[in-house]
């Protein structure tokens, strides 16, 4: 079933590039890493890789329970590097846990939720799937700027060069 190869890569690329940046962050100080910014909506590197984070929890969640859990997590559990390293692993693990166990009929499977500040709607799993990784692809760059910023530039981290 090629959905299922082509969503099992694309979140393996996901999470290998958050593991670079993470490992990147790693190499900043304090002050960088919690160092307000002026891209995104996030004000630091902190909080932006913790908000990539969670949402790919967050969304994964309504697509394997088929309810939502928004904004259950708090920052402050998430101090350094290694504690969102430890999250982000955790999670992966789940995800491809879940991903490995999806059919054609899974993500074409419909779940109602209410995201954050919005009214409550009908999706189906791919397409939440899709969003989760384009929504990190966004926040991922904006942490990409701010490395880069910092003197610890992630370099090329298009798709096309993740070994598979």
């Amino acid at each position: 079933m090629l959905s299922k190869v082509m969503i099992l890569k694309m979140f393996d690329y996901s999470h290998h590039i958050n593991t670079r940046l993470l490992d990147l962050a790693a190499k900043l100080t304090p002050e960088q890493w919690d160092e307000p910014q002026d891209i995104g909506r996030r004000s630091s590197l902190h909080e932006t890789l913790f908000h990539v984070l969670i949402v790919e929890e967050e969304w994964l969640y309504l697509c394997e329970h088929e309810v939502t859990r928004f904004a259950f997590r708090q920052i402050e559990n998430y101090p350094d590097v290694a504690a969102l390293r430890a999250f982000s692993d955790e999670t992966y693990t789940i995800m491809q846990s879940y991903l490995e166990g999806l059919d054609e009929a899974a993500l074409t499977t419909t779940v109602t939720g209410r995201p954050p500040g919005d009214q409550v709607r009908t999706y189906t799993v791919w397409y939440l799937l899709l969003h989760t990784l384009f929504h990190s692809a966004q926040h991922r760059s904006e942490a990409a700027e701010m490395l880069t910023r910092c003197g610890q530039s992630p370099g090329f981290i298009d798709f096309i060069n993740h070994d598979l």
